[in-house]
């Protein structure tokens, strides 16, 4: 629960200091490194907060490849879940009434969780890369 205050106390901070913001896209990298998005009305993003929940979506949001096939042994089946880090929100300049938050991936099939995840696993890299001191990732997206 006070991961979730925190991450509401963040999103009205924000929004208090940019009310012209309708719409957030939930970004996220998927194993081409490309970069995928949704784009949510600032309503359903705080609905989503308050109640603690995440996105759900299609079970190929990282496992998809740019030539439309799937990557093999992956079974399409359940969901994957959109974990949005509300510590990288800050609005789009390119795009006038629409902010951005980076999104971890969460594998709901397969027990995978969020261990396949690129931003996980770029955030344990720089971790380790860190020796032990824990980077704000945030800071480079």
């Amino acid at each position: 629960m006070q991961q979730t205050d925190t991450a509401l106390s963040v999103f009205d901070s924000f929004f208090k200091g940019n009310p012209t913001i309708k719409f957030i896209r939930y970004q996220w990298v998927d194993y081409a490194g490309i970069l995928r998005i949704r784009i949510l009305p600032v309503s359903r993003c705080r609905h989503l907060l308050e109640h603690g929940s995440a996105l759900e979506m299609s079970p190929v949001a990282i496992t998809s490849s740019t030539i439309t096939e799937f990557m093999p042994d992956v079974v399409p089946t359940g969901c994957d879940i959109l974990i949005a880090d509300f510590r990288s929100l800050k609005s789009c300049f390119y795009a006038p009434g629409h902010a951005s938050v980076m999104c971890y991936v969460s594998e709901d099939h397969g027990g995978f969780g969020r261990e396949r995840c690129p931003r996980t696993l770029l955030e344990r890299s720089m971790f380790a890369a860190g020796r032990g001191i824990k980077c704000r990732l945030s800071l480079f997206v």
